[in-house]
């Protein structure tokens, strides 16, 4: 049954104001466990029994999980001092199941997440979907947040490596076993390669390249074959990484068989360049001179022209029309 007073601790949450929190939890200290449900928040609030979470639990959060998503690091002190478990787990959207600190990691909530490692927060915790606050951290190029989570003892990976451009760690890990190479990780289900082309890691990129890593292995996110190196660099943009990926002969027409992001199936890496605001008509006319199709059509049945008309961009229509 809804407990008006959990709708008042997650609605002071909601308005960052720590002092009512410590209010409400002095007299109801049993609240630092109440549970969020529902698609409206904040807009409605419920509580849940304690007793009802867990990963078969309906989705939601719990107080700490709130502020932690809202980057209200205030109310988190407030709520940890009450009594909130720093390991509790709660709904994280793409994290899945998952701890306050792979929260603040995705939500990039930076003061949050260093409040949380001063409380002791667990920096090597996994969410359901597979992802630590280390992964997620450096896959968002959210370096302060990398260095405060090493600084607690994060383990280092091949993955966040690459994503960092750490070359030394990379070659690290593959001193030890060139099989790293085409490792995939548990969250994105991607290999090295993969994770320094989406964080625009160029040096990276060639340097695995001539190891030997696989320049067309997809990413398997959410179990769907997705998208390969070159796709990923397209989609962010990324011109040198792109330019780089066409010179070591990547397929220019990889279809991407899976909507994700916005981007319909059936995307090509010429569409995913045309929808990025950085993508200048160079990329375009790289990707043309090394056999871009631009007829191929995504599953709206629109051609990449198609897709730079709709973002107005002329310079772009120009090259592809030529």
């Amino acid at each position: 049954m809804s407990d008006p007073k959990a709708r008042d601790l997650f609605q002071v949450i909601w308005k960052r104001e720590a002092s009512s929190v410590r209010s409400i939890l002095k007299a109801r200290p049993d609240l630092v466990d109440a549970w969020l449900t529902g698609d409206s928040w904040p807009n409605e609030f419920s509580g849940e029994a304690w007793e009802a979470r867990g990963f078969e639990a309906p989705r939601g959060l719990d107080p700490l999980a709130c502020a932690s998503v809202l980057g209200a690091a205030d109310c988190v002190d407030a709520l940890i001092a009450a009594g909130a478990a720093v390991e509790s787990v709660s709904y994280g959207a793409d994290m899945g199941w998952c701890t306050p600190l792979v929260q603040a990691a995705f939500q990039n909530k930076e003061e949050v997440l260093f409040s949380l490692l001063r409380h002791g927060a667990n920096p090597n915790v996994m969410g359901s979907a597979g992802s630590t606050a280390l992964m997620t951290a450096a896959g968002h190029g959210r370096i302060a947040m990398v260095d405060a989570l090493l600084a607690a003892g994060a383990e280092m990976t091949i993955h966040v490596a690459a994503a960092l451009g750490d070359l030394q760690e990379v070659d690290r890990f593959l001193a030890e076993s060139t099989a790293w190479l085409e490792a995939k990780d548990s969250y994105r289900k991607a290999t090295p390669l993969y994770h320094a082309a989406g964080a625009n890691q160029v040096e990276v990129v060639k340097a695995l390249a001539a190891r030997g890593a696989d320049i067309e292995a997809p990413d398997q996110f959410l179990q769907k074959p997705g998208w390969t190196p070159l796709f990923r660099a397209a989609f962010g943009a990324y011109i040198d990484v792109v330019f780089a990926l066409v010179d070591l002969g990547a397929d220019v027409n990889y279809v991407s068989p899976n909507a994700r992001w916005k981007r319909p199936a059936r995307t090509t890496v010429l569409h995913a360049a045309c929808y990025e605001s950085g993508t200048t008509p160079e990329v375009i006319g790289a990707l043309l001179r090394n056999g871009a199709d631009t007829r191929l059509t995504d599953s709206e049945g629109r051609r990449p022209v198609d897709v730079a008309r709709d973002h107005s961009r002329d310079d772009l229509v120009e090259v592809l029309d030529a």
